[in-house]
């Protein structure tokens, strides 16, 4: 059941049907920024933590599914900051326990937008980053993230740079944008973008890298980045200090190559499909 896809907060009758559901499946990405003391303004948290507060009440007992795009957003997180320690089974289905990663899909949608707009803006920015730099996580799970170093470098270098979110050591040119379509008009007229994973994560891929390519962006990748090769990522694509980076968005043309090589493997939406398909039935019928 959905109780609410967009930045509107559900009714009180849909909360109400919410408590005769069996199984509850939430979508999560960031949720762990909520639980970084003062990375939230105090009023946003306050009105999501008393939802939040609401829906826990409602959902004791029942099984949760986590459909998680945030290596971040852990099970312990839920049971221990959000669900408060509530008497509740949760699964976790992460986007990497997908063929190419669940987010192969926002290659396809953001692909189609852009066909059925005909839209191919002029590059004319050297780098774009969209996100944020993720300096900080719950209890310091994970150290030694450098990407927030490593970004205000490029940013301070040579290249014609935008920064879209939000960045813990320099302001963004933009703020963070959660309409996609909105989004993908702000960063195709970019030429190139960087792909980070947590430390220790580095098996696992992230969105970024799909959305990039849809873009005819080219994706480069931190150090070890999809340590299991399942994206089948070009050596010239990895990079090892900001200034690799600032570089190669000057040297390395090989957008055409890196799609070839990437729509080889990627899955049809349909596909994408029938793997949902089993994952979310193996989760019902246990």
């Amino acid at each position: 059941m959905n109780i609410s896809l967009n930045n509107v907060l559900p009714s009180k009758e849909n909360l109400e049907e919410l408590g005769g559901c069996d199984v509850v499946i939430i979508p999560t990405e960031n949720e762990f920024h909520y639980h970084i003391p003062g990375y939230i303004h105090s009023l946003d948290l306050a009105r999501s933590n008393d939802f939040v507060a609401r829906v826990v009440e409602i959902i004791k007992g029942k099984r949760i599914v986590l459909l998680a795009s945030e290596q971040a957003d852990t099970v312990e997180l839920y049971k221990k900051y959000v669900l408060k320690n509530s008497a509740v089974d949760i699964t976790r289905i992460d986007e990497n326990d997908f063929v190419y990663g669940l987010h192969g899909l926002q290659y396809h949608f953001i692909k189609d937008y852009r066909d059925s707009n005909l839209f191919a803006p002029v590059k004319n920015i050297d780098f774009v980053y969209f996100g944020t730099s993720k300096r900080q996580s719950v209890e310091d799970i994970f150290k030694n993230d450098m990407r927030h170093i490593v970004l205000k470098e490029v940013k301070n270098s040579t290249l014609h740079t935008k920064f879209i979110g939000r960045f813990d050591n320099f302001k963004a040119d933009i703020k963070f944008i959660k309409n996609i379509k909105v989004l993908v008009k702000e960063i195709t007229t970019a030429k190139y973008t960087i792909c980070f994973q947590w430390p220790n994560h580095t098996q696992f891929t992230t969105s970024r890298y799909h959305e990039a390519l849809a873009c005819d962006i080219i994706p480069l990748v931190w150090q070890n980045y999809d340590s299991n090769d399942y994206l089948h990522i070009l050596p010239q694509q990895r990079c090892f200090s900001s200034s690799e980076i600032i570089s190669k968005c000057l040297t390395t043309p090989l957008l055409e190559d890196i799609k070839a090589k990437y729509l080889e493997n990627l899955p049809s939406k349909n596909q994408y499909y029938e793997q949902f398909k089993e994952k979310i039935e193996n989760v019902l019928y246990r």
